[in-house]
């Protein structure tokens, strides 16, 4: 078996181009090339790779005490498109890896490829791995079969440059970024076959001293299938900050296609996930997994305990469970131009809660938020963004708003919601809108349609909202409580009578408030309000 190469002849190899080959490798996939990898490896340079090398993690670990094919600043690996590096891993939780612990690495090309007859999940390490490392570029790398993660970036890294990696078949995440790691472009993706995210951006380490992940930029790419019991998304942001994705095709995730939430853990510390942007995602079969476990997200997009989330024109195609669900203390979110298709439950399901937990606090506090800072003892949802929702065939409720009892969704803003044919499940007590307790609810443009099956719904329902404007409701829905439309103060309601008692929230009839008569062939076409009577109905005119 060839020997470590000594620091002088390595040093002498540094900036030269040379070839694996020329430390001993094989390249036959059957002789253990190990050590020669290893020597090529270590003195860094312009190294080229054609061949399949069989590696052993056994063998690693008796040269060199690490489990992880070190490599260090100013390497540059290139190889031909029928390259392998086949590593039969140690098994052992952190297994044998590539590892760029260096500064201005290039990987470019070939296919890093486990081969373990039985593979173990082991969530600590991937393929292909980054510790410290800064300015790296990983281009055109495939990964195949891995233990973990599939490319793993674990702590400190900064400038990476991911463009067309293939990620196949891995025992956990595909792509995971966590403690403290930043300013990463991934470009083209295509991840399948992984039991857990395809793509993880993931705070962990906050008792280590370790910072959010950030600044993550992901362009176009193919998102799944996963395997069949995957618990995991097409892409999950959770305790992360500044991401943006576009153009993302997520499909048949094992999770929600797209999950945002915050990371709480009671031993590694809590992070808030804030300024996330994901623009036209394709999210299609969302919530595919066989896991038994409960509590699995299966939706289009879950958004939870955010803080200034914008996504723009997502097309969701058959999630298992919801379109879109937004829950909890989730700020500043906009929804803008959504198109939902054959949601299984609801189109999109808006289940707010409050939250005063320690992560909460944090969010609160450290984003310069004047709204929030040095005195929020617990939040709510609020300032929720929904606009040009385009919602068909759901099998419950085509949008459903839950404020729960103390009206927890605060100021939302909903423009222009369609919702058709909902209730494809045939179940009594469905609604195509549905609206519950929210607070200072702005309306513009709203349309419930028509159930889909035997069973009918009610198009638009409003119970206990709290309203500050409420305009261009669709004229079916029959109302002395909520207007249809408002110009200027004046209120226009539909009805077949004038108000007999006060509105059941909001503010009292205001002179000149117009109930307009869905049946003026009884001789009215509207009341009018020419008395103000506070907590009575007041007095009304037929016209």
């Amino acid at each position: 078996m060839p020997q470590i190469s000594k620091a002088s002849q390595v040093a002498s190899l540094a900036n030269d181009i040379v070839s694996v080959k020329d430390f001993g490798a094989v390249g036959d996939g059957v002789a253990d090339d190990t050590a020669a990898i290893v020597n090529a490896l270590a003195g860094g340079g312009t190294i080229t790779a054609d061949g399949v090398y069989a590696l052993s993690g056994a063998t690693l670990l008796s040269l060199t005490g690490l489990n992880y094919f070190n490599i260090i600043s100013g390497t540059r690996l290139v190889s031909t498109p029928n390259t392998e590096f086949r590593i039969l891993s140690n098994q052992l939780a952190d297994g044998t890896r590539f590892e760029v612990t260096g500064d201005n690495v290039i990987i470019d090309g070939g296919v890093f490829k486990e081969v373990n007859a039985v593979l173990g999940r082991h969530n600590f390490y991937g393929t292909i791995a980054g510790s410290g490392a800064n300015y790296v570029d990983i281009l055109n790398v495939t990964t195949n079969g891995s233990n973990g993660a599939g490319m793993h970036f674990r702590q400190g890294c900064s400038n990476f440059n991911i463009t067309n990696a293939r990620i196949l078949n891995g025992k956990s995440d595909g792509l995971h970024i966590q403690r403290g790691c930043h300013s990463f472009s991934i470009v083209a993706p295509h991840i399948e076959g992984v039991e857990d995210d395809c793509i993880g951006i993931v705070g962990h380490g906050r008792n280590e001293g370790w910072a959010a992940p950030t600044n993550v930029e992901i362009l176009g790419g193919y998102l799944g299938a996963q395997a069949n019991g995957a618990v995991g998304s097409g892409l999950a942001v959770i305790g992360a900050n500044n991401v943006r994705a576009v153009g993302i095709h997520c499909q048949d995730n094992g999770l929600s296609s797209i999950r945002i939430t915050d990371f709480t853990d009671a031993g590694e510390g809590n992070y808030g996930t804030s300024n996330v942007t994901i623009e036209s995602p394709v999210c299609i079969n969302g919530g595919v997994t066989t896991n038994p476990s409960g509590g699995l997200v299966k939706d289009g997009v879950s958004i939870a305990n955010v803080r200034n989330v914008k996504i723009t024109n997502p097309y969701i195609e058959n999630p298992v469970n919801s379109g879109i669900t937004i829950s909890n203390a989730s700020i500043d979110v906009q929804i803008i131009d959504p198109v939902i298709r054959g949601a299984d439950d609801r189109g999109i399901w808006i289940a707010a809660a409050t939250r005063s937990d320690a992560h909460i606090l944090e969010m609160a506090n450290n984003y310069n938020d004047t709204r929030y800072a040095g005195a929020a003892t617990s939040l709510k949802c609020e300032y929720l963004v929904i606009s040009n929702a385009d919602v068909q065939t759901s099998g419950t409720d085509g949008f459903y708003v839950d404020g729960a009892l103390v009206g927890d969704v605060v100021n939302p803003t909903f423009r222009n919601i369609r919702v058709d044919t909902s209730n494809v499940g045939n179940t009594a007590g469905k609604y195509g809108v549905f609206m519950s307790d929210t607070v200072g609810l702005k309306l513009d443009g709203v349309a419930g349609g028509v159930s889909f099956s035997g069973t009918a719904i009610t198009p638009l329902v409003f119970v206990n909202a709290d309203y500050e404007r409420i305009t261009n409701v669709s004229e079916e829905y029959v109302s002395t409580t909520y207007p249809t439309h408002m110009r200027g103060l004046i209120r226009e309601f539909w009805s077949n009578a004038a108000p007999v008692t006060a509105p059941a929230v909001g503010s009292d009839y205001r002179l000149g408030d117009l109930v307009y008569n869905y049946n003026p062939a009884s001789g009215t076409t509207y009341w009018i309000c020419t008395v103000v009577n506070p907590g009575a109905s007041g007095t009304w005119v037929a016209k």
